[in-house]
């Protein structure tokens, strides 16, 4: 009896060590897979997964959870995009070995989507990835509105983008303004626009 209730206790300790075992491995295995889809840019601060092989970026659920087909945001897909249609813009993070230029979806998300993309709160230092564009300005300076009693900031043109956009800041105390994303409208500055064209 006694023989029989120590083989079965060192059977339990063997199967728990066992457990351990796998699991850490599995865990580092994950930990490693995460760390190295954050540092080749495949994964944004806001959770979503962009995969620059495919083209393709993946919402997390609680912005819809959609799968969208991503192109660079160019003058010529701006001017494609004046019949309406609110557009997902993904912004690359700025580290060194990710590419800085703006991809839009080539299908338009769900107003749902856009809603809970203009409410992400970003604070000082974060540089968040997720845009919305729609080609006219009044549309993209009621996204930035939304349902607050406030007036949107705009800024013509850019360094980077060349875009124009609005967005909102959120007052937060002695913690400071938190911005929004952005909503970028119309096309890039007619030099830009004229060079595309050319091309």
């Amino acid at each position: 009896m006694d023989a029989l209730l120590i083989f079965a206790i060192f059977i339990v300790l063997a199967l728990v060590a066992l457990i351990i075992g796998v699991l850490r491995r599995e865990f580092s295995r994950g930990n490693k897979t995460f760390k190295s889809m954050v540092w080749n840019g495949k994964m944004s601060s806001t959770g979503c997964y962009y995969n620059p092989e495919d083209g393709e970026l993946e919402l997390a659920q609680e912005f819809g959870g959609a799968t969208l087909k991503m192109i660079e945001l160019t003058a010529k897909e701006a001017i494609s995009r004046k019949n309406g249609g609110v557009y997902l813009v993904f912004i690359s993070e700025g580290q060194k070995q990710r590419p800085r230029k703006a991809m839009i979806s080539k299908t338009p998300i769900t107003m749902e989507s856009a809603r809970a993309i203009i409410g992400i709160r970003r604070g000082k230092g974060s540089k968040g990835s997720l845009n919305l564009y729609t080609y006219k300005e009044e549309n993209a300076m009621a996204l930035a509105r939304g349902g607050l009693d406030i007036r949107p900031v705009l800024h013509r043109g850019g360094i980077m983008h060349s875009f124009s956009h609005y967005h909102r800041y959120f007052k937060d105390g002695e913690d400071g303004d938190e911005k929004s994303p952005r909503a970028f409208f119309g096309e890039p500055p007619e030099s830009v626009a004229e060079t595309v064209q050319k091309i």
